[in-house]
């Protein structure tokens, strides 16, 4: 996904590095259960997958409180992701499910 915010273009991706970046930012383990939280992390996926970047976090929350971007679209991109990613959880789980306890060999 891209987004623009002023003149420039940002890739959003949901990547392990943007939740390391908002643990090491909030310095605490990744949860999005609050507003605050929600919008760190939003800028966190532009630093992840912008790392040339010279945007603020300052800059970021002014785009958004002038209406310069729609945070309605990042929300439903950051949903999508996290569906994927406990449906592939899901997956996961049941395939090992299905698996067979192996056998030891005696010795």
């Amino acid at each position: 996904m891209t987004i623009q915010i002023g003149q420039k273009e940002y890739n959003l991706k949901y990547t392990i590095r943007a939740l390391f970046l908002f643990e090491r930012i909030t310095k605490k383990p990744f949860t999005a259960n609050n507003l605050e939280d929600q919008f760190i992390f939003f800028f966190c996926l532009i630093l992840a997958s912008n790392p040339d970047t010279e945007l603020t976090f300052e800059e970021f929350i002014e785009a958004v409180d002038n209406g310069d971007l729609d945070v309605s679209e990042i929300n439903k991109f950051v949903a999508e992701q996290q569906k994927k990613q406990e449906e592939l959880a899901a997956k996961k789980t049941a395939e090992s499910s299905k698996k067979k306890p192996s056998k030891k060999k005696s010795q």
